[in-house]
Order: structure tokens, then C-alpha cells, then sequence
């Protein structure tokens, strides 16, 4: 049943971001219909809505999951989803347009959090990197799906509202499978609770001794391993042993080994990832006690500015088929299919980084995500420095020349006659354009997902996880309103190297924070 219940809550995260994806894709459709009073500051505007409803989603949704349950939760979101798609694809005044979509991002709000609750009650902690990792690729296999699929039936002269309508009948089939085959944990099947095989999670407390000895606290007192055979058996079995004081290194928590490491050449930090530590406050603390404790801890605070400068470049999603539109004078359709490269680089690197991610050390996985918001920071100057600005200002200059070759259509785009000598430069600029963005999305989508889901799961325990992760997307889509207000004006007066600079500027500075946070974990192990 673990099999079925992460294949149902991949398909209905998915779906719900296929139906998210949708908007983005027809955003350059909507602005091009005469029948609406669409345009990208209006979109901007609109988005940002959605990302305030987002923020105050995320802020409740811990209170939620525990009052209606992370199933019942997902089936209400489902619900929710589909009838504000519906009602947006027939809607056509900008201000129902905010209210419908700051409804249905208030309810894709409780997804994520839903789906913690969920994982942390069907999957080992030790499973938390590749599970978390795989799960949280729905979101972009969802947005490249609307982007293939929606964009094409755009190409074919599907109109902008079905694509609404088509959404919103495939989250009522996915409300139907979620409320048929997903439960909340092992038991409401009959089922037992999900255990460790071979070793036993117990609460330690790690003491300091001299040179030669070592003895574990247990929840029962001390035991000394010296005279003890069961401590000693216990210590061989799930290598629980380790030198420090009781505060400096597992208060409050116990550890958790990862099968394969622990080896003592790395200090207990083995080739398969080694220990990781588990907090005990998350199992029979209040709400309130749990995020004051969170708000005493520095890591807390670094892995919260951190998610706040990269949540908005995932945010991107909703502007890379306009801007792909613009630069290389695509249709809306062309231009939101090839921009599925961005949420395709997303997929691929966290597939890739949820396998890898459970097999490093922590000091490997310093390395491995810093190594990549490194290299995403490089990536986005270098879109930053490709962008064709001379190229765009000599195409609108030829526009108001006398030339018949380059023109406006109807809609006010800016064509281009595949005789003109600047249409050879913009074919040109197609694959490299391409290559970065997708590369931009290959470089942070770990980082993005799998080290905070991983520590959601072990900072917050299984009781507040879901708080802690909802948490830290309201910290991240805090700033990522700001963001799209900002994209909407700068992209309706079309200087999008604007936009370019604050994606680089953003990465930079998630790199020096989030390079901080996992240097922390190294000794903290939390993740």
C-alpha cells in the first residue's frame, strides 16, 4: 500500500500543478485576446495575489492538518482547485480573476504540507532524501506537462479558456482517486506502523567520559556499555555510540543511521550518508511551544532567508514562455512549449539529487549543493550577458521604419520575416537560450527541495513537520509577491535584462546563505 499511496499523491500533486501551470502558459494568449483587458502588469498583479493567498495558506495550514487530517485536507484542495479553474476559464474582469486565483493558491497551499504529513507516516526518516526528492518532482512534471500540452493545443487553436475547463475535469478525477485510495497512515488500512528493520530508533543522550570509555542515556537512565551485554548489543546493532557533550551534540533529539554508514574514518560519517539527527519536541509539544523553539535556532533563521531569494526563481515558470514570446518573437503557444526546458532541468537534477543526496556524507552534501547554486548563479549571468538587447532595440527601431519585413501584428507583436537579416540571428539564438534556462533549472532544483524537505521531516517530527515546512514556503512566497509585482512592471514596459539582473542578484546572495546553512549541518546533521 506505500506504493499506491506515493504514486496517488504524486499523481494529485501533479495535477494540481498542471492546473496551476495552465495560467502561465496562457498568459501571453490572454494578453493577445481582444476580449480582455489582460496584460502582463495586470498578470504580474494577479500573481501576486495568488502568491499573498499562497503566503496566508501556508501560515494556517498546520492548524489544518491537524483538524481535518492530511487526506481529508488534499481531497478539500482538490475540490477547491476545480471549481476556481472552472470558474476562471469562463471569467473575464481582472479583479474576479484575482479573487479566483487567491483562492485557488490559498487551497494549493495545504498540498505540500498534506503531503509531508503523509510521507512522515508511511516512509523511514532514512528515506526522507530520495522519497521527498522523487515526490517533489510532481510539481514540475505538472508544469511541463501544461507546458507541452496546454501549448501545443494553444498551436492548434484550442482557445486560452478550455485549457481552464480541461484542468479543472482533471482535478475532479484525481479528487475521486485520492478519496478511494490515500489514508493518512499504515493503520487506517489495517496495516502496521511503518518501523525500522533491524535497529530501533530509541531516544539517546550521548555523555562525555574520558578517553577510553563511552555510556549511553537512555530514556530509562544511564547505562554503562562496559557491564551492560543488551546496551552493548543495542550500541552494535544501530551504532548509537559517539563522543561530545549531551548538549553540544544530540540534546533534545536522538540519531538515526542511515544503513552503510557511520564509519569511523569519516568520524561517524560514512560513505552512505551516516547519522542524521531526529528531535524529540516535534513527537509531544504544542504548536506554540514547537515554533518558539524553532525561532531560538540560527539554522532555522539561515534556511528561511535562503528559501526566500530561491522561491522566486522557481516562480520563473510563470514568466519564461512571455519572455521566450518576446525575445525570440515566438507565438504564445511556441514560446510555452519550449520553455517546459526549465521545469524539465528541474525534474532531472532532483531525481538525480534525491538518489545522490541519501548516498553522501553531510560534508559531501555541503559540497554538492553549494557546488550547484554555485554554478546556477554563473548560469544566470551568463542569460544575463546572452540576452539580445541591441538585437530587440534594432528590431523595434525597424518597425517604425518604412520596412516591410519586420511589423506588428494586430496584437501588437513585433514579427519577423524569415527573409529579414536579423531572423537568422534569432534562430540562432534559440538553442543557447534554451540550454540556459533549462541549466538554470538543473542547478537549484535540489537545493530548492530535497535538504529542507529532509529537514522539515527531522527538525519537525512527524507532529510538526508539516508546520515547519509551511513555515518556510510562507517566508518564501513573501518575497516572491514582491517579485512578481516587480517582473509585472518591468516585463509591461518589456526591459526584461531588469528581470535577468534580479534573478542573478537573487542567486547570488541564496548561495552565500544556503552555503552557510549546510556548513551548519555538517556538525548538526539535521539534514
Amino acid at each position: 500500500m506505500r506504493v499506491v499511496t506515493l504514486t496517488v499523491l504524486y499523481a494529485a500533486y501533479m495535477g494540481l500543478m498542471y492546473a496551476r501551470g495552465v495560467l502561465d502558459v496562457s498568459n501571453a494568449a490572454m494578453k493577445n485576446d481582444s476580449q480582455t483587458t489582460w496584460d502582463f502588469e495586470t498578470a504580474g498583479d494577479v500573481f501576486a495575489c495568488g502568491n499573498y493567498a499562497y503566503l496566508v495558506g501556508k501560515l494556517v495550514s498546520p492548524l489544518m492538518v491537524d483538524l481535518a487530517g492530511a487526506q481529508s485536507l488534499l481531497v478539500y484542495t482538490l475540490a477547491l482547485g476545480s471549481a476556481t479553474t472552472f470558474l476562471f476559464g469562463l471569467n473575464g474582469s481582472p479583479w474576479t480573476a484575482a479573487l479566483l486565483w487567491g483562492l485557488f493558491r490559498f487551497g494549493l497551499a495545504f498540498g505540500w504540507p498534506a503531503l509531508g504529513r503523509i510521507v512522515c507516516a508511511w516512509c523511514l526518516p532514512t528515506q526522507y532524501g530520495q522519497v521527498f526528492g522523487v515526490l517533489s518532482t510532481a510539481s514540475r512534471t505538472g508544469a511541463v506537462m501544461a507546458s507541452l500540452v496546454a501549448g501545443r493545443l494553444l498551436m492548434w487553436g484550442v482557445p486560452w479558456r478550455s485549457l481552464f475547463i480541461g484542468a479543472a475535469a482533471l482535478l475532479l478525477a484525481l479528487l475521486a482517486l485520492t478519496n478511494a485510495f490515500l489514508r493518512d497512515k499504515p493503520t487506517d488500512w489495517g496495516l502496521e506502523e511503518v518501523h525500522a528493520k533491524g535497529q530501533e530508533l530509541l531516544p539517546l543522550m550521548v555523555v562525555e567520559e574520558d578517553d577510553t570509555e563511552e555510556s549511553t542515556m537512555e530514556a530509562g537512565g544511564a547505562v554503562d556499555n562496559s557491564t551492560s551485554t543488551a546496551a552493548t548489543a543495542t550500541a552494535e546493532r544501530s551504532m548509537h555510540q559517539r563522543k561530545g557533550t549531551a548538549r553540544g551534540e544530540v540534546d533534545g533529539g536522538f540519531w538515526l543511521w542511515n544503513d552503510g554508514g557511520g564509519g569511523g574514518a569519516g568520524g561517524g560519517d560514512g560513505v552512505k550518508g551516516g547519522p542524521r539527527r531526529a528531535v524529540r519536541h516535534g513527537e509531544d509539544e504544542s504548536l506554540l511551544t514547537a515554533l518558539g523553539k524553532f525561532s531560538q535556532e540560527g539554522h532555522f533563521w539561515l534556511i528561511s532567508v535562503s528559501i526566500m531569494l530561491i522561491t522566486p526563481l522557481t516562480e520563473m515558470n510563470s514568466w519564461w514562455p512571455s519572455y521566450l514570446s518576446h525575445v525570440l518573437k515566438l507565438s504564445p503557444g511556441e514560446a510555452a512549449s519550449i520553455a517546459s526546458v526549465f521545469p524539465a532541468g528541474f525534474i532531472i537534477s532532483v531525481l538525480l539529487g534525491g538518489w545522490l543526496y541519501d548516498r553522501l556524507s553531510s560534508r559531501g552534501r555541503f559540497v554538492f549543493i553549494s557546488s550547484l547554486l554555485l554554478t546556477g548563479t554563473c548560469v544566470a549571468l551568463a542569460l544575463r550577458f546572452v540576452h539580445p538587447t541591441v538585437l530587440l532595440e534594432q528590431l523595434e527601431l525597424a518597425v517604425e521604419s518604412p520596412d516591410a519585413s519586420v511589423s506588428r501584428d494586430g496584437d501588437g507583436m513585433v514579427i519577423v520575416d524569415p527573409a529579414h537579416p536579423h531572423y537568422a540571428k534569432l534562430v540562432a539564438l534559440r538553442l543557447p537560450l534554451l540550454v540556459l534556462v533549462f541549466l538554470l533549472g538543473f542547478c537549484f532544483g535540489p537545493a530548492y527541495f530535497i535538504p529542507t524537505s529532509v529537514y522539515c521531516a527531522s527538525f519537525g517530527g512527524k507532529r510538526h513537520c508539516s508546520t515547519l515546512a509551511g513555515l518556510l514556503d510562507a517566508f518564501g512566497y513573501l518575497s516572491t509577491t514582491a517579485f512578481m509585482v516587480a517582473v509585472g512592471h518591468i516585463a509591461k514596459a518589456n526591459r526584461w535584462v531588469q528581470v535577468l539582473d534580479l534573478l542573478w542578484t537573487s542567486l547570488a546572495c541564496c548561495t552565500l546563505t544556503y552555503s552557510l546553512f549546510m556548513c551548519r549541518n555538517v556538525q548538526l546533521k539535521y539534514c
